[in-house]
């Protein structure tokens, strides 16, 4: 690339210092000429996306169109130096603008490194191997175009092809397109807060009624906010990702009242915790105050399942109950929520769509049913 912007910048000065030479009392037909090939020469640097090349051709008209100001028009040579000023200016910025670039992408690649799949995931345990996979008829949830642009910016990153653009002498940005791309990378998914379990004194949560549908369905918001899609980066290869963020809750999962029913429950969450199966043989559930968050818990202390617990867990892993196990006891819930492969978690977990790799533990309370309940006293 360096080569051709230097015999573009050569031969580009001969030929005007020529036309110069031959028409320097003819500044307005020059100019036209120069006009005309400039928009050649500009059409070429863009395509290039070559700076040098852009501010020669620009210069050099802008040059001509002072000269025609002029009661004596400079001599050729001149003219000539002018336009190899121009080119050393071009060819020095354009330098820069380079290192500029090498110095941004090798900044954001320490920043962003790929990481080993295998330092952040245990071994696929037994437990899991043997459960029966379970497919599920919903589609993963979409990411948003913020989480798109910073997937591809990612990908872009650490291509192979980064290498040779910072290892190949010249100022084209042709040869690695959409080097903004870079720029998205570093875009963040939005802040999950820290969220308590148990709510604040005179919170409460509010429910139609507690049917399966609907513990399924309070179950399976809480998944789709835990795995963090808009955290998943990008996956290199089997043991390579750059970007990856802990999977995590955001907020309390809920069911909404649809605005029929004139009598709804009111609710307290007492427990939501992870049973983790593939850190853990036998199977544990980590102890948080907060809801689950994947940073916390690598040293959080763990439990022994509860009865109900490990009935349920065998339930599930059987797949006869395909996503919740519950049991209800005076004004008590408990519930077991199975946490599966999607097909868009087969990138990292190398299992097969439908399998069981953890679940969470729920515990909720009913305090008792209302009429009406203020909107302003109602938790997230």
């Amino acid at each position: 690339m360096l080569i051709l912007v230097v015999l573009f910048s050569l031969v580009w000065i001969l030929l005007c210092t020529f036309l110069y030479k031959n028409l320097r009392t003819k500044l307005s037909i020059l100019l036209g000429i120069v006009v005309i090939l400039g928009l050649i020469g500009v059409s070429f640097g863009v395509g290039l996306q070559s700076l040098p090349m852009l501010i020669l051709t620009l210069g050099t008209v802008l040059v001509v169109a002072i000269f025609m100001a002029l009661q004596t028009p400079p001599s050729a040579w001149r003219f000539g130096f002018m336009l190899t000023a121009l080119a050393g200016i071009g060819l020095g910025i354009g330098g820069y603008s380079f290192q500029s670039h090498f110095d941004k992408i090798a900044a954001m690649q320490t920043e962003i490194p790929l990481e080993k799949l295998s330092e952040r995931l245990p071994a696929v345990s037994q437990f899991v191997l043997t459960s029966i996979p379970v497919l599920s008829h919903e589609d993963p949830p979409r990411v948003d175009k913020n989480a798109e642009r910073r997937i591809v910016g990612l990908k872009a990153l650490h291509a192979d092809r980064v290498s040779q653009f910072i290892d190949s002498p010249g100022f084209g940005l042709n040869r690695m397109a959409h080097i903004r791309t870079f720029y998205f990378s570093k875009q963040l998914p939005p802040e999950r807060p820290v969220v308590p379990i148990k709510l604040d004194s005179g919170q409460y949560q509010i429910f139609e009624g507690i049917t399966d549908a609907r513990l399924k369905d309070y179950h399976e918001q809480g998944v789709r906010d835990f795995v963090n899609p808009e955290g998943y980066g990008w996956v290199k290869e089997k043991e390579l990702v750059a970007g990856f963020h802990e999977h995590q809750f955001s907020q309390r999962p809920k069911i909404l009242w649809d605005g029929v029913s004139e009598r709804r429950d009111r609710w307290n969450i007492v427990q939501l915790q992870l049973v983790s199966l593939l850190k853990h043989d036998p199977p544990m559930a980590y102890q948080s105050v907060n809801l689950p968050r994947m940073d916390e818990l690598k040293n959080s202390a763990v439990r022994s399942l509860t009865p109900f617990e490990s009935k349920g867990l065998a339930s599930l892993h059987s797949g006869e109950s395909p996503t919740i196990y519950t049991r209800r006891i005076d004004k008590t819930v408990n519930m077991l929520g199975a946490i599966r492969t999607r097909s868009d978690c087969r990138d990292c977990h190398h299992v097969p769509e439908g399998t069981l790799l953890g679940a969470f533990s729920y515990e909720l309370q009913e305090i008792d049913s209302v009429d009406y309940v203020p909107q302003e006293t109602i938790a997230n």
